[in-house]
Formats: structure tokens, sequence, C-alpha cells
């Protein structure tokens, strides 16, 4: 049965009857269950359980010994006062009255539903109390609390729109890719391909209340028995998010997007702040991870994990939510990158996104929003051998060549800048040139990411997936080498006055 509360809240009255020390002691507790116990002595507990009926509501109490051998059974209901009322509108687990009055001789006792997010709020209902005194004749009731100390709900989902472009095939075998099956079902079976049926968690919530002190002076608070909630209420999966928040539930954080192997990608936080991952290597390895940013303000490519031909011209969909195909003057060069093996040639214009693209797969800016943007191209002794040029419009609004004053790493320079998307912007492109007296010029850790942002990114060595660096927030690098074993061997990083050794050690077991 779903997760509802139940509530009764009764105004003080006097009466003589022994059923009197149960309606104070439900005066004074909220619980959140279809169901609550409290015993009268140690040797019995009651158990009083709620049912909703198109008649009424059922009220049923049971009496059992410490062994758990039900002794008494009473049961009563709780009619309402229009007899056409729709009572399928009524929660059972979420039952809040006000009692409105109490007739001692005859046991009646009119009740008043309370809740106002509720159609039937205000509504009246009658019960005969007379019909549960058997099942309560003691002196005195204590309660058998609920004693949650923490509580969290999470939501799962498989409703989730999937990119299905970051996949190298995405064939099925009923002649229709896996991109045309989720948007149209009827052209396949999606849960047959796992587009849908596959639960992952959504978003997790927390249970936040004042918490029982029955301490008599200072704070109040003894740590040998204090700490429950005050009042406890069970997350509702039917309802929106909204409705559990009246009841003291907060979301906490929330995931926004999974790539196609079932990973996070994009999630946020209660203070709308995102963070972002892009996948690699057949989407298995982090390639960046930013705070700050979703995963449309975010790119970066290494350029180590590419299917080429025998001619290191690269094949198949951008990485790192680039799309770098389509120029015949691109390809890669291995053995030779800033981090890693490869690293971009461009011998003429390189690269393009289109801002008015209908498909937001990959790298989209928001307008208004200022972008930082970094990459490394090899000098070969000429000053500013490459440059960067953001396009609006078709019109050339920022250049990011090398400046002056940077420093030379190994025959690498940094390129950095920032832009801004207008809000008259139709179409946005990022364009790579080369150094026209050079034949080739060459690119390599090229990213983006929001000014605001905090961006890591991550090169690995794509036959055995082994770290071979990661590049800070700066675009810095720091380089691992590993033995013929797979044992980190030397640390590197990569600073404005060049490469640093941190870290340099061998070990050798004597045959």
């Amino acid at each position: 049965m779903e997760s509802m509360r139940l509530c009764l809240i009764l105004t003080t009255i006097r009466m003589k009857s022994l059923f009197l020390s149960l309606l104070l002691f439900l005066s004074n507790f909220c619980f959140a269950q279809h169901y609550f116990d409290f015993s009268c002595n140690q040797n019995e507990t009651n158990r009083v359980e709620f049912f909703v009926t198109s008649q009424g509501i059922n009220l049923v109490m049971e009496t059992s010994n410490n062994t758990g051998v039900l002794l008494k059974t009473c049961e009563s209901q709780i009619t309402p006062s229009n007899p056409s009322l729709d009572l399928s509108l009524v929660d059972p687990l979420k039952l809040k009255f006000v009692l409105g009055s109490y007739n001692n001789l005859t046991g009646l006792a009119s009740m008043i539903f309370d809740d106002s997010t509720s159609s039937i709020n205000g509504e009246t209902f009658t019960i005969n109390l007379n019909q549960l005194l058997y099942c309560t004749k003691c002196s005195t009731i204590e309660r058998e609390p609920i004693t949650v100390l923490h509580a969290d709900a999470t939501e799962f989902s498989d409703e989730w729109d999937l990119n299905y472009k970051e996949l190298t095939d995405e064939s099925t075998d009923v002649s229709h890719s896996l991109s045309d099956i989720a948007n149209n079902p009827s052209l396949g079976n999606p849960y047959a391909f796992g587009l849908k049926g596959i639960w992952r968690p959504k978003r997790t919530s927390a249970y936040l209340i004042d918490r029982l002190q029955s301490g008599t002076s200072g704070d109040k608070l003894r740590l040998d028995k204090d700490g429950e909630y005050k009042e406890f209420y069970w997350f509702d999966w039917t309802q929106p998010i909204q409705y559990n928040e009246d009841y003291n539930w907060r979301w906490v954080n929330e995931v926004t997007q999974y790539n196609v192997n079932g990973a996070s990608k994009e999630g946020r936080n209660r203070l709308d702040i995102h963070a972002a991952s892009l996948f690699g290597y057949n989407n298995h390895l982090v390639t960046a991870s930013a705070s700050n940013s979703k995963t449309t303000d975010i790119a970066f490519d290494g350029f180590e994990d590419y299917i080429v031909d025998q001619y290191n011209v690269y094949r198949g969909i951008g990485h790192g939510n680039l799309d770098l195909s389509g120029n015949q003057s691109e390809y890669l060069l291995s053995n030779f990158a800033h981090t890693g093996d490869k690293s971009l040639v461009v011998e003429s214009v390189s690269h393009k996104v289109d801002y008015n693209q209908l498909n937001r797969d990959f790298f989209y800016p928001e307008k208004t929003k200022t972008y930082f943007v970094s990459a490394w191209t090899y000098c070969n002794q000429i000053p500013e051998n490459g440059m960067i040029e953001v396009k609006i419009n078709n019109s050339v609004v920022t250049t990011f060549s090398i400046e002056p004053t940077s420093q030379t790493i190994d025959g690498w320079q940094r390129l950095t800048g920032t832009f801004t998307v207008p809000q008259s912007a139709t179409t946005f492109e990022i364009v790579f040139r080369g150094n026209e007296v050079e034949v080739m010029t060459l690119f390599d850790d090229i990213r983006i990411q929001p000014f605001n942002s905090g961006m890591e990114t991550y090169v690995y060595d794509p036959t055995n997936y082994r770290l071979r660096a990661t590049l800070s927030n700066q675009n810095y690098a720091t380089f691992y080498n590993y033995d013929e074993e797979g044992n980190l061997t030397q640390t590197k990083v990569e600073t404005e006055r060049g490469i640093k050794t941190i870290s340099s050690n061998r070990n050798n077991i004597k045959q």
C-alpha cells in the first residue's frame, strides 16, 4: 500500500468513558502510517488500521499479547454525512480530522475532514466510539512511538531523454535507429531495446523537522534518549514533489541526464546549481567534469578516442560535445601531442558549430552567457601559429591568438579567451585556423566552459584505459607515466614556467 499519513487532531473534551484516554492520546500525536500501535500495559499491544470502502472508512482495532496472539478485534466505521460523497477522493493513509462534537450517551462523534490539499476538505463524518471500547479497557495508554532518527527517499524513473548520437553505431535489427525508435515507439518496441523499463535514480529527498527533546534544563537535550523526529509523514510516491514539500520533505539533488550506458552526466542541487560530465572511450570513461555547468555548456576533445583510417583521417561522430567532421583537410597526427598521443592537424578552416541547430545533442551555448575557451597549439618557432575565431551571425566577433608573453612549453603554447553570445544571435560558429606560413598547425586539448564554472578534463590511453593526464581549470596538465606492469612511476606538472617532476619512483623485485 502506498505511503500516506494519518493525523487526528482533537479538541479537549471532558468525557467519563475509558475511551477518553485513547482520544487524548490521539490529540497529542500525528503519525504517518496506515496503522499505528499503542500499548495499555506491558502484556498487550493495540493496533489501529484504516481502510476506505465505497460506504465509508473502516477503522479496525486489534489487541494482541506480547507473543503476537490476537486477543480482541473491534471495528467501527467513519461514515460521511453526505451519502453521495465520492470516497475515492479519500486517501486511506492521509486521513486528517478535527473533532466537531461528541455525544457521551450514544458514543457518536462528528469529525470534520481537514486537509487543504484535498477537494473534500471540510466534509463531515460520523464515528461510533462505543464500538471500540471493548479493545481499549485500560486505565492508561502509553504510546509506542515511531522512533525515526533519519529518513530520506529516492525517486526512480525510466523516462529519460538519452542522446543516442553518443553511440558510434545505433542501428538495430528492425531497420530503424535507436533515436528513431525513441522518438516514435511505433517503429519498434522501446522495452526490447532497453530504451524504456530501466529504472534509474531521479531525485533524492531528505526529511527535515525538529526533533524531540525531553531534558528539563540547558538546551533540553538528552543524548541517551532524544533525537527522534517530532512527527513523521511517509513520502508519497504518487504525488508531485511540491506535495511532499508541504509535509517536511525537502528534495536535495536530482539527476537531469544520463548517458546511453546509464552513467549520470548532469544533475543539479536545491540551489539550482548544475554539475555536468562528459564521457568518451565508448562512453565508459569520464573525459570532463564541470561544476556550475550543464552538459550543453561544456566541450572538450583531446583527440585520443577516434577511429582513424590508414591515412590517419578520423571517422565517426564528434567527441566531447564537439562535431569536428565534414572537412577533408582535418586529420589526426599520431605520436605527437600536448597530452596523449594524438593531436588535430589543421590546414584551413576546421570547426563549426551552428547556434540555430535543431539538434542540441552537442555543445549549445546559451544566449547572453559568457564562455571561456582554451586550447593548445604547436608553434614550431613561429609566433601566433594558430588562432581561434568566434563567429556570430556569420561575422567574426572575437579572435583568440597566442599572447606575446605566453610561454612555450615543449613547443606548445596555450590560447585562451572569452566570448558572449548576444541575444540577437541566430548562428554561432567556432573556427580553428592555422598559420598561412606553415603547412599545418596542430591543436590539442580544446575546451569550452562557462566563465564562472570550474572544469577538469582527463586523457586516457585508448589501448589500456590508463589515465595519461588530467588538465586543471586553467588547462594545465598533470602527466602520469607507468612502467610495463602498469605501476605509476612518475608524475609531472605543467606550469607557466615549464614542466616540473613532482614524484618519481621505480620498483624492482629481485629474481
